[in-house]
């Protein structure tokens, strides 16, 4: 399992190569969670993998994909939509769950796969980098009027550059707090090239978060002068940023709420008459309204409502709006409301205990080893989940965070586990 949950990260970073050279690849993801799914149920059915009480968040996270496919199977009955659009809604849907699952019950090496992902993100940083400074060389400062995703390369896209910049920004920058790193010039060196990727729809979210989670652990103290500089610094950058690629909505602030894609679907269905307790409990039916499944069937909510508008953005991946529709949108048209709840509630409850893990159990020295991968479960599930509302991220294969998060967490629970078990 090791080396597939490597090559699915790995997968993520290189997606721009894959879908230019090998676009078959483009479904790896879909692959290795058959795999997975394949690994656990003939595992549990062979006895080799057991579930005990003990594995309380492993049970609650079980349950809720229980619950997933019990709602969606209840909509598919009630709006008599085809049983294919409801297996692929409900495996699209429980990716997140099933990558989990197979990361706890793999018996990974931790260590090992730490130190295999790191030598992933800083090759796939690097080859980027030499990619960056040959359109340096050859354009000179024109070389912004490219246009906002012009940090990507053949290999690696602009959004998947920023995203693995972010992940190096975070482990160099508690690195360097906890006195293991004392270059400053590393975490400065990341969060550039994150800010020159233009890819303000995980940037304002990332780093935000981070810094609060920093502090809510007691790593910084966000009163003291250096740091209290770089996050007023950061607001600054931000609002300048965001007055650059929005200033003309910002000016009738109003209308520009009303026209985001994310809030104008609510107007629009609500006009039409769709807007009642019956959609917003069971949708239209699953892989029938606005998920990746009805955009693959073309179905006809999807070409109403949605099609239009995913179009006009799919030439960019950079801003804040970077999809027409968010998770809220397109989980609560195809299956209701109440399948997008559970999966929120599902992944606080996974930050929750990775947060009282470590804050409980920092003395011990693989806690402290993996500092800066329990902050990237922490901050990654919580991006995830903010940008569940604008984007739609929790159908794991267009969220950056999404797969790396779900296997670091299966796999540091796991170790929390084997450490409770045996002090029993």
């Amino acid at each position: 399992m090791h080396f597939l949950f490597i090559s699915l990260i790995t997968w993520y970073i290189f997606y721009n190569g894959w879908l230019k050279f090998f676009p078959i690849l483009s479904f790896y993801d879909e692959l290795i969670t058959i795999f997975s799914l394949g690994f656990l149920i003939s595992n549990f059915f062979l006895r080799r993998l057991k579930l005990l009480k003990s594995h309380k968040t492993i049970i609650i996270n079980i349950i809720a994909l229980f619950f997933i496919a019990i709602i969606s199977l209840f909509s598919k009955i009630i709006n008599e939509s085809p049983l294919t659009n409801l297996v692929l809604f409900i495996f699209n849907i429980s990716k997140i769950y099933i990558i989990i699952l197979a990361a706890y019950f793999s018996r990974v090496n931790v260590r090992r796969f730490i130190n295999d992902l790191k030598f992933v993100l800083n090759f796939s940083f690097y080859l980027s980098i030499f990619f960056i400074l040959i359109d340096l060389f050859k354009y000179g400062t024109n070389v912004f009027v490219l246009g906002p995703d012009w940090t990507g390369n053949i290999f690696i896209g602009a959004h998947q550059v920023c995203s693995t910049s972010l992940i190096l920004f975070l482990i160099s920058t508690i690195n360097y707090i906890t006195k293991r790193n004392q270059k400053i010039l590393f975490p400065l060196f990341y969060l550039t090239v994150a800010l020159f990727s233009g890819q303000w729809s995980v940037i304002i979210f990332f780093i935000p978060l981070l810094f609060l989670y920093l502090s809510l652990l007691g790593f910084i103290n966000l009163i003291r002068l250096k740091w209290l500089i770089s996050i007023i610094g950061l607001i600054f950058i931000f609002i300048n940023v965001i007055g650059y690629y929005y200033s003309g909505l910002i000016s009738a602030t109003a209308k520009f709420i009303l026209k985001i894609p994310q809030v104008d679907f609510w107007y629009k269905i609500s006009s039409n008459g769709i807007y009642n307790l019956s959609f917003l409990l069971l949708g239209v039916g699953p892989g029938t309204g606005g998920s990746p499944v009805a955009q693959k069937f073309n179905t006809p909510f999807y070409i109403e409502y949605y099609k239009n508008v995913v179009d006009s953005f799919s030439w960019t991946s950079s801003g804040i709006f970077t999809q027409g529709f968010s998770s809220l949108n397109t989980i609560t048209s195809d299956s209701g409301i109440l399948i997008y709840i559970i999966i929120t509630i599902t992944l606080i409850i996974n930050i929750n205990i990775i947060y009282k893990i470590f804050s409980e159990n920092i003395i011990h020295y693989d806690i402290l080893l993996f500092t800066p991968f329990y902050f990237l479960i922490i901050v990654g599930f919580s991006v995830v989940i903010v940008r569940s509302l604008l984007l739609n991220s929790y159908f794991a294969g267009g969220e950056p965070y999404a797969y790396i998060s779900c296997i670091l967490f299966g796999l540091f629970y796991n170790i929390d586990f084997q450490r409770y078990s045996s002090n029993i």
